[in-house]
């Protein structure tokens, strides 16, 4: 028997049987008793709707039913059909449904054909991925699930195919197969047409590789391919799969890097042009790794060289640190000692003895490496170590001295923890002998030059000694100042910088605490943003733009971020503003006097205008001006992008 309802006259929340018996549509409960033998079942284009709330669709039991027609009405929520056990023929399609559970098939095991094509279920297959929505279909031979705006499919979405012959996955927003297919080894045909496809990588290939009964036929015309080195091995595996057929695959075309597009009809060629493209790329790329470590390598050696001092000091403060050597720090003080005495060992009787007696004599304490270096200890960290914890350096410079292996790399020590101090003066320079002809060393002659030094004067030794206790002193004093100078100049060139790049940190925050947290999750893992663009506008106006918004998505394919809709609950609103942005392919903001006076618009076009900048310099924010006479109210950074963008108006 055949049932159409296209010859019965009904009424709207009423279904007629060829009984005459009438059945009204309730918000909870639809149960309908059809004639025990009627087969065929079509109420297609009838504009039948069904509300969106937790129905129950039943059918009694005793009916034979085997083919079902539902397309083009308006059955936005498919939660469950009971009664339909031996159903084998299914057609949802156009229906602007967006809702189905893993229950809407429950009791259909005998049903063969499926189709959902022209509906809404790409969100919610994605966001279902994991829950196997097709679960109870293992007989299923033909399933459609073309033009529902499908942009990702879990792994094991068809992990129930074991039976499928024929898949259709056209026309939606698909880049790669990241769906298992290697358990369908019925599958006879699938359909990728009109989709986002630029290549297939090698995992996705492998999951159409699966060795098949029969061969498989596989329709990709109308993909944006490319044809460059990243996708030479996809043209490849399209060329000599031997149980695989490509349906119209002269037609198909692929871009070149410089833009020109090319049909398939001869792969040969194009793979040759490939490989010597490539081939020359990957010598030029060889060649020019070569030249860069060789030149790093050199560079390296050199800044090695030059700096051979500082590096030393450095490992020799970064073992004293790891090691632990800053306990010898007195808990009270800031340094053990107030300096680091650096002299020849030949001149040892001419200096130590005045040493020790202006320690006694002014409470000061001096390092010698005779009595104050720690025994076991590798005598160039001793010196690292015992400059580092003095308040100064002196150095006796005489020949003997300059001899001295070990003085010479105490002086450049010192030099050293001057430099990371500050440029901290903590080097004092004693000329013990006058005539030191060409035998300086650079660094010294530059000290020399640039500091007040003292001169050792046997026959006057009281004066100097005398001078040399009173730099002591101002030592202490030279260092409390220093130090107050620089923490004031950090703190206020922290809070200047911090204020001049304000957004930035607010951008770089956000940023961080999404990749944190996983917000990145939201991207599909096939694609590279989720929205086209993220729309920013006055709440006010919000009436004016959003109806032809809407219009926009739905007659060009487009996929707009509006902060009404899609916002995830419970986040906060400037990081659902930068995780939106971030995700989005541009932003567009609709420039009006009511959006410069929202704090959350000017956000907006901040991160978008931050988002540009970490993308390289890629122009991502496009502004429409829908008043005109904005004035000295548009703050600096729109008026930099308004000069150098165009503009809608």
């Amino acid at each position: 028997m055949l049932y159409n309802s296209n010859s019965c006259d009904t009424k709207e929340g009423e279904i007629t049987t060829v009984k005459g018996t009438k059945y009204r549509v309730t918000p909870t409960f639809f149960s309908y008793q059809l004639p025990p033998k009627l087969k065929f079942l079509s109420i297609a284009d009838q504009k039948v709707y069904i509300p969106l709330v937790d129905n129950r669709y039943g059918i009694t039991s005793k009916n034979s039913l085997t083919h079902v027609h539902i397309q083009g009405n308006l059955i936005y929520d498919i939660q469950h059909f009971s009664g339909l056990w031996r159903l084998e023929y299914l057609d949802l399609s156009n229906n602007f449904c967006f809702n189905i559970t893993k229950q809407s098939f429950q009791g259909m095991g005998n049903l063969l054909f499926l189709n959902l094509s022209r509906n809404l279920l790409g969100k919610e297959l994605k966001r279902q991925s994991g829950e196997h929505v097709f679960d109870h279909l293992r007989g299923l031979k033909v399933l459609d699930l073309s033009f529902n705006w499908i942009t990702y499919l879990h792994k094991d979405i068809f992990i129930f195919a074991s039976n499928i012959e024929h898949l259709n996955l056209s026309n939606n927003d698909l880049e790669s197969v990241t769906f298992d297919l290697s358990g369908a080894l019925k599958l006879r045909s699938i359909d990728l047409s009109s989709n986002k496809i630029l290549i297939l990588d090698s995992k996705s290939m492998d999951f159409l590789d699966a060795s098949r009964e029969k061969q498989l036929f596989i329709q990709m015309s109308s993909n944006p391919f490319q044809c460059t080195c990243q996708s030479r091995e996809f043209l490849k595996w399209m060329k000599d799969s031997l149980n695989k057929h490509f349906v119209d695959k002269e037609n198909y075309t692929c871009m070149f890097t410089d833009r020109k597009r090319i049909h398939l009809r001869n792969l040969d060629k194009i793979l040759s042009s490939l490989e010597l493209e490539c081939a020359s790329f990957t010598t030029t790329i060889v060649i020019v790794t070569i030249i860069l470590l060789v030149t790093i390598i050199l560079i390296s050696f050199a800044i090695m060289y030059r700096y051979r001092w500082k590096l030393r000091y450095l490992y020799y403060a970064g073992k004293r640190s790891y090691s632990g050597y800053s306990r010898i720090f007195d808990s009270g003080r800031e340094y053990q000692f107030d300096a680091f005495i650096s002299y020849a060992e030949s001149e040892r009787a001419e200096f130590i003895p005045n040493l020790l007696k202006l320690e006694r004599e002014n409470n000061f304490k001096f390092c010698r490496y005779s009595r104050d270096f720690i025994i076991g200890v590798n005598v160039a960290e001793n010196i690292t170590n015992a400059i580092h914890n003095s308040k100064g350096t002196v150095c006796f410079l005489s020949k003997a001295f300059l001899e001295s292996e070990f003085c010479i790399y105490e002086a450049q020590m010192a030099r050293m923890e001057s430099i990371y101090r500050g440029g901290e003066t903590s080097l004092r320079i004693i000329l013990a002998d006058k005539d030191f002809g060409d035998v300086l060393p650079k660094f010294l002659k530059d000290i020399i030059i640039e500091q007040t030094y003292l001169e050792y004067d046997k026959d006057i030794q009281e004066e100097f000694w005398i001078a040399l206790t009173q730099g002591l002193k101002d030592m202490t004093t030279t260092i409390v100042i220093v130090t107050i100078i620089l923490l004031v100049t950090i703190i206020l060139i922290s809070f200047a910088i911090m204020y001049r790049y304000r957004w930035k940190l607010r951008y770089l925050y956000y940023a961080g605490k999404r990749s944190y947290r996983g917000y990145s999750r939201v991207l599909d893992s096939g694609r590279e943003y989720q929205f086209d663009a993220f729309i920013s506008y006055a709440e006010s106006e919000r009436t004016e733009f959003i109806p032809n918004l809407l219009k926009l998505e739905r007659e060009n394919n487009f996929k707009f971020c509006i902060h009404s809709r899609d916002f995830i609950i419970g986040v906060n609103v400037a990081e659902n503003i930068t995780n939106a942005i971030h995700n989005s392919k541009r932003t567009v903001c609709f420039l009006s006097k009511a959006f410069l006076q929202s704090e959350f618009c000017t956000y907006e076009a901040q991160m978008a205008r931050m988002e540009s900048i970490y993308r390289g310099g890629e122009t991502t924010l496009n502004n429409i001006l829908v008043d005109k006479d904005l004035g000295a109210v548009l703050p600096q950074f729109l008026k930099d992008v308004i000069r150098e963008q165009i503009y809608l108006e």
